[in-house]
């Protein structure tokens, strides 16, 4: 075969690969880019083969709006979402926004009722806590991953949220009107998920107290904030396929701390495989053929969502 039909041959194969991969007419760039990812992300093929991004201008998830809007009606608002969705970051933004402190305490299933209340100690005088600052004073306080705690240690605060007042240890105080109560949780409170075994089944009564907002990831914010946009494309791919695979895979949560900070390792030089077994992989018991085909199929919808949005820039 001459020199001239192994050419044409290459484009051909070329072409018809461009079309498979979602992107016709491939440029003569876009073809060695796509081979130069092909190595980063799929060492172990051959070694011969190697969405519009919208607007967050002020760096917010994409339902800040609403949830800013019930906090500012006073709607306690109950963040749920995936390890990692950006739900505390959110809430931060929120306080700020509206110029309230932000209280956030972090529950599990050794927090007890004087850890939100305070207590009085042994002379008879009274502990305060971060909680009863923020009712008193004015405040945005959160609940951390409140399907973690005691359901009935959390019913402590239905009186709080249905009255104007309450009594703590020392003495009856008024709620102040700039006091906010808000939530998160990797649960709608109903108990143990798959993923989220450690989580606890929250009262009926403290869960009707709630607006419940999913708060899923925001791939789009993603895209901005992410450091290396081939990996942040990538993960989101392979985000989308392992969360379809085979139920006999183990739970595998991809947040967005793994765009951030698996972008900064990879920006600083390492192996995309090493970094994809410190943020996504992370020691789940995975035969190596299962994570190459998990792999490869996310390298076809990564190709055509990533060289997309570059037509657009």
């Amino acid at each position: 075969m001459s020199e001239k039909t192994n050419e044409k041959y290459d484009l051909w194969e070329e072409y018809l690969r461009g079309i498979v991969l979602g992107i016709p007419n491939m440029t003569t760039t876009e073809r060695n880019e796509i081979k130069e990812l092909e190595q980063k992300i799929l060492p172990e093929i051959n070694e011969k083969k190697s969405t519009d991004l919208q607007s967050h201008p002020d760096g917010t998830h994409k339902v800040f709006a609403s949830v800013l809007n019930d906090v500012k009606l006073n709607i306690p608002v109950m963040l749920v979402g995936p390890a990692g969705s950006g739900k505390s970051t959110m809430l931060d933004q929120v306080a700020e926004n509206l110029n309230l402190t932000y209280y956030p305490m972090s529950v599990n299933g050794q927090t007890a009722e004087y850890h939100i209340v305070g207590y009085k100690n042994a002379n008879g005088d009274y502990i305060g806590t971060s909680f009863r600052d923020a009712y008193e004073k004015g405040g945005l306080f959160s609940f951390e991953e409140i399907d973690a705690g005691n359901p009935n240690v959390l019913t402590v605060i239905n009186n709080a949220l249905s009255q104007n007042f309450y009594l703590f240890p020392d003495k009856i105080v008024q709620k102040n009107e700039r006091f906010r109560l808000c939530a998160s949780a990797n649960t709608y409170g109903y108990g143990a998920t798959r993923q989220y075994v450690g989580r606890n089944p929250l009262d009926a009564a403290t869960l009707d107290r709630f607006a419940m907002t999913y708060i899923d990831y925001d791939e789009d914010l993603e895209k901005q904030i992410g450091p290396v946009k081939e990996w942040t494309f990538f993960v989101q791919a392979l985000r989308r396929v392992v969360s379809c695979w085979d139920d006999r895979v183990p739970p595998i949560v991809i947040s967005t701390r793994a765009v951030v900070l698996g972008g900064r390792d990879v920006q600083s030089g390492t192996n995309w495989d090493n970094v994809l077994h410190k943020f996504v992989w992370r020691g789940v018991a995975l035969k190596p053929e299962v994570i190459g085909a998990m792999k490869r199929e996310a390298f076809k919808s990564f190709i055509k969502n990533y060289f997309t949005y570059k037509r657009t820039k």
